[in-house]
């Protein structure tokens, strides 16, 4: 019996030492493949973060922004009976922070008031604005309280900013403060971008009038039709799935593993896949109940540059109408076209950019390099009448430094202090 047992020991080793092998090979392999997929070795802490990122709540959120249930990064996007949408601040807050600046949703009878405490200023604009807020907020009051105009008093900042505004939004913003008799003493108007480069991807595409705001149809309709609920329901389940699967890897030994941690990233992936794919679905949908509600005055465009100029007008008009209203309230109106990264000339890309902040088939691209010398004549018209407009497209032309985020418009810190800086020469300038 010694010699049988024995042998089953050595063919029980054997084969132990062969599954060690495969499991070395796996891991090893799984390893080399995170090198060439990542661009840099595996680190279980690396993809541990990436599963705390998908296991925030923000992050199912997160999932329908651009949708029916279109979200920004902190709030829902919610129907305005004036400003055409809005952020929805009343959503998982508690008391407001009065440290920080007012959101234009949060003005009501309680509203800023000039007094020799405090100097009001106004950030006017879409997402570039709306996180320039943020970002470069901090940097041009400093600028500001430098000035004679701030001297012994507080800066304060009002933010009618969201994804997506264009005018005349931000011209009937203004309108709404001034209406609840808000106090301004400066605003200062970063945007262009939005105004010519969301129509012909969004609007045009369901018939909704050029000067609606973005994704009109899709907010309008009252109830969705069952393609679009089917649609909406796969990419809750693609959403929740992502967040389950995080959770189900964090929580194991297999954590540890390279191979397991392989297999997690391609079944995260597919499921971004499946969210990306059901959002592009709910933005190219046709409406279902195209009427007056959806798609607003008749328009019947004409070729692009056509088109391109109807667009550039209403920003032209909603300016100047701006301008007037600001000085008929001794506000100081400053105006300031947002660089972006497909004005040809405008800045060299850096290889980290060119990978995750250009396309040369994005849509938008062409929009931009056709509205934006619109966009200048316009401003040179703005500018001959007596406007402050000031032209930043090409404000990062010799900045070598990563500065844009995505592939659309978006740029970081570094980005909005520059645009900062730019915007308090001209205070400096101005406001002597």
């Amino acid at each position: 019996m010694g010699r049988p047992a024995r042998s089953r020991a050595r063919r029980l080793g054997f084969a132990a030492l062969l599954l060690a092998l495969l499991a070395a090979l796996l891991e090893g392999g799984a390893r080399l493949c995170f090198r060439v997929l990542d661009g840099e070795p595996f680190t279980f802490e690396r993809l541990a973060a990436e599963r705390r990122a998908r296991r925030d709540a923000k992050q199912l959120a997160d999932t329908f922004r651009g949708a029916a249930a279109l979200r920004t990064a902190e709030h829902p996007e919610v129907i305005h009976p004036y400003l055409g949408y809005a952020l929805d601040v009343n959503q998982g807050k508690g008391g407001r922070d009065p440290a920080a600046p007012m959101r234009i949703e949060e003005c009501s009878f309680e509203r800023p008031r000039r007094s020799p405490d405090a100097l009001w200023v106004g950030i006017f604009g879409g997402s570039v604005a709306y996180m320039f807020a943020d970002d470069g907020r901090e940097r041009l009051a400093a600028a500001i309280r430098a000035l004679p105009i701030a001297r012994g008093r507080e800066v304060r900042f009002v933010v009618a900013a969201a994804g997506g505004w264009k005018q005349p939004q931000p011209l009937i913003a203004l309108t709404w403060l001034l209406s609840l008799r808000a106090e301004l003493d400066l605003i200062v108007a970063i945007d262009g971008f939005n105004e010519i480069a969301l129509h012909a991807h969004e609007n045009a595409k369901l018939g909704t009038f050029p000067a609606y705001p973005r994704r009109w149809a899709a907010r309008a309709e009252r109830l969705p039709d069952p393609a679009t609920r089917f649609t909406l329901g796969k990419l809750a389940v693609a959403g929740s799935e992502r967040v389950e699967w995080a959770a189900a890897m964090e929580g194991g030994a297999t954590r540890w593993s390279a191979a397991a941690n392989l297999l997690w990233r391609a079944r995260d992936r597919q499921l971004e896949r499946a969210q990306d794919e059901a959002i592009a679905q709910l933005r190219d949908r046709p409406s279902t109940t195209a009427s007056y509600l959806t798609q607003g005055p008749a328009y019947v465009p004409g070729d692009a540059p056509a088109v391109m100029d109807d667009l550039v007008a209403t920003w032209e008009s909603s300016s100047t109408l701006l301008r007037e209203l600001c000085a008929a309230h001794s506000i100081r109106y400053f105006h300031f076209l947002q660089p972006n990264q497909y004005v040809d000339g405008s800045k060299k890309l850096t290889d980290e950019e060119r990978a995750k902040a250009w396309r040369a088939d994005h849509p938008y691209r062409a929009s931009v390099q056709l509205g934006y010398p619109k966009l200048r004549e316009a401003g040179a018209r703005l500018a001959a009448a007596g406007e402050s407009f000031h032209d930043l497209s090409l404000a990062f032309v010799d900045v070598a430094e990563t500065l844009y985020i995505d592939d659309c418009c978006h740029f970081n810190e570094r980005g909005a202090t520059i645009v900062a800086d730019r915007i308090a020469e001209v205070l400096r300038n101005e406001l002597r």
